[in-house]
C-alpha cells in the first residue's frame, strides 16, 4: 500500500516537476516476500537506474488483482498492463502455449530446456498475436503429488478426492488418462478443501504448496515429476507499443535478465523446499519401474487427446523428441 501510494503521488507531481514518469501495472499470483516479488524488485531497480526513473515497474502480488481470468479482463481494459502469469493464464491467450508444461514424466530439467528449445518461438509468436510480449520466462518447479494417504500409483489416486485446477484443460486431460474424477475447485479454495477434509490430495511444485500453506494438511509426496509449473512475465503489446524505444529496450533486455535469474533461483529453491518439507514431516514415496511406466503411459495418452485442439501435433512431436533426446 505504502508503495503504491507513493507511486501515485509521483505520478500526481511529475508533469509539476517537469518530468513524464510511466508506470507499468503488473499483477501476479506470487505472494509478497516470494523470490518472485524479490526479483521483480531487483528488475524494477535496474530498469528505474537505466531511465533515470522515469519507467518503473509497480507489482500488484497475491492475487489481489484476482484469478488469472480477472487479470486478463482487467488488462484488456487497461486497468492492468501486464502480469506474471501461469500456464493457465497463458493457455488462455496462445492456448499452445501449454505444450511447454506437459503432462512429462522429467527425469530433470535437462528435458524442459530442451522442450522449451523446440517450442518456445512458436509459442512467443502466439502469445505476441494474442496481444502480449513476452519480458521473460519463469518457472515454480516440477510438479508433484501430494497427499493425505501413501500414493504409489495411479490406481491409489482412484481412491482419492484429488484437487483439479477449474478450467485448465491440461490437467481435465491428465485426470482423464488417470481415469480420475477429480473436484475441480479455483486455487483460492483448495486450502480450505483441505482444511475441512474435503480433498485427499493436490498436485503443485513443491515451493507453491509451501507458499499457498496446503504442506500442513499433506502427508506424503509422489517423487515423480509429473509435468512443471511453468509461467512468463508477459506486458500487452498495446501498452508496450506507447513507450519510446529509449523506455522500451531497457523494459525488454532487463525482463530476459532478471527472469532468467528467476528461472534459475527457483529450481535451486525447489530442491531446498523438498529438503524442508522432508524435515517437516512429509513421507517422500516412491514408484516401481512398472508404476512409474504406467504414469508413463498415461501423460503420453493426455499430451495426445490436447494435440490439434491445444497445440498443432508436429510441435508436439518436436517437444517430445526434444525431451526424450535430452540427456
Amino acid at each position: 500500500m505504502i508503495r503504491a501510494a507513493t507511486v501515485a503521488l509521483l505520478l500526481a507531481l511529475g508533469p509539476a516537476l517537469g518530468g513524464t514518469q510511466e508506470i507499468i501495472k503488473l499483477a501476479t499470483l506470487a505472494p509478497e516476500g516470494s523470490a518472485w516479488m524479490q526479483v521483480l524488485e531487483e528488475y524494477d531497480a535496474a530498469v528505474r537506474a537505466e531511465t533515470g526513473g522515469r519507467l518503473q515497474l509497480l507489482p500488484f502480488p497475491g492475487g489481489v488483482a484476482g484469478a488469472e481470468p480477472d487479470v486478463l479482463r482487467k488488462i484488456r481494459f487497461g486497468q492492468l498492463d501486464g502480469a506474471g502469469l501461469t500456464g493457465l493464464g497463458l493457455g488462455l491467450i496462445a492456448p499452445v502455449e501449454r505444450v511447454l508444461e506437459g503432462p512429462y514424466v522429467f527425469d530433470g530439467y535437462g528435458q524442459v530446456d530442451a522442450i522449451h528449445a523446440a517450442a518456445e518461438s512458436e509459442v512467443e509468436a502466439a502469445l505476441a498475436e494474442g496481444g502480449y510480449t513476452v519480458l521473460g520466462w519463469a518457472e515454480v518447479g516440477f510438479v508433484y503429488l501430494f497427499t493425505r494417504q501413501p500414493v504409489t500409483s495411479i490406481a491409489d489416486l482412484r481412491r482419492l478426492r484429488l484437487w483439479s485446477w477449474a478450467g485448465d484443460p491440461v490437467a481435465d486431460a491428465t485426470f482423464a488418462a488417470w481415469g480420475v474424477s477429480p473436484v475441480r475447485l479455483p486455487l483460492a479454495d483448495v486450502f480450505t478443501s483441505l482444511q475441512t477434509g474435503g480433498l485427499d490430495g493436490v498436485y503443485a511444485a513443491p515451493l507453491g504448496l509451501i507458499a499457498l500453506q496446503w504442506h500442513t494438511h499433506v502427508r506424503y509426496m509422489l517423487d515423480l515429476p509429473l509435468g512443471v509449473a511453468s509461467g512468463a512475465l508477459v506486458v500487452a503489446n498495446r501498452r508496450l507499443d506507447r513507450l519510446s524505444a529509449d523506455l522500451r529496450e531497457p523494459l525488454l533486455s532487463n525482463g530476459r535478465v532478471y527472469m532468467e535469474r528467476l528461472r534459475l533461483r527457483s529450481r535451486e529453491d525447489g530442491e531446498v523446499a523438498i529438503s524442508t518439507l522432508r524435515d517437516r514431516g512429509l513421507e517422500v514415496l516412491t514408484a516401481n519401474a512398472q508404476e512409474h511406466a504406467e504414469f508413463e503411459r498415461a501423460a503420453a495418452v493426455a499430451r495426445q487427446s490436447m494435440a490439434a485442439r491445444l497445440y498443432p501435433p508436429d510441435l508436439l512431436e518436436a517437444a517430445e523428441q526434444a525431451a526424450f533426446a535430452a540427456p
